[in-house]
């Protein structure tokens, strides 16, 4: 009734012939026993080359972000170097320049002033006379007191006091 067949007392025979002796059995045993240290140590050393792997690429990962930082930081020496500090000297250098106009006009203005005098003191109707010791005049200090000024009620009358010409 079942589905599988009934052994026969031969194949019990051949079944029998191929047993195996205990000494067979332990030198079977310490095999496994030493693929199994084999397998253990394949997985050990797997384990370990997974690690000195993780290590590894920890280790790239750490270099990477430090190389990262250290090139953003020399681009941006470049940057400063390239692009900003000329621009900045370049406005400083403007600014310069406008002092100088600036100083040169004075200095035209100035000595227009000095001709002027010049050609006004050399006219006849003058009577400039030249600088001397004897003639200069040395004023004392005098000692000034300040005087209260005085508070109106009216502020009308304090803006008629003021000339207009002001």
């Amino acid at each position: 009734m079942s589905a599988l067949p009934i052994p026969q007392l031969q194949d019990l025979e051949t079944t029998a012939s191929f047993q195996t002796s205990p000494a067979e059995i332990l030198e079977t045993r310490s095999r496994s026993q030493k693929v199994g240290d084999r397998q253990k140590a394949i997985k050990f050393s797997r384990k370990q080359s997974a690690s000195t792997t993780l290590v590894l690429l920890k280790f790239l990962q750490k270099g990477s972000a430090v190389l990262a930082v250290f090139t953003m930081v020399g681009s941006l020496a470049i940057y400063l170097s390239t692009v900003r500090i000329p621009q900045l000297w370049s406005q400083e250098y403007k600014s310069l320049e406008a002092l100088q106009r600036q100083e040169q006009q004075l200095v035209a203005i100035d000595e227009a002033l000095k001709y002027e005098i010049a050609q006004q003191a050399q006219e006849a109707d003058l009577e400039m006379l030249p600088i001397s010791s004897e003639r200069t005049l040395f004023l004392d200090r005098s000692s000034v007191t300040p005087q209260a000024q005085k508070v109106s009620s009216n502020p009308a009358k304090h803006f008629e006091s003021i000339p207009m010409g002001y």
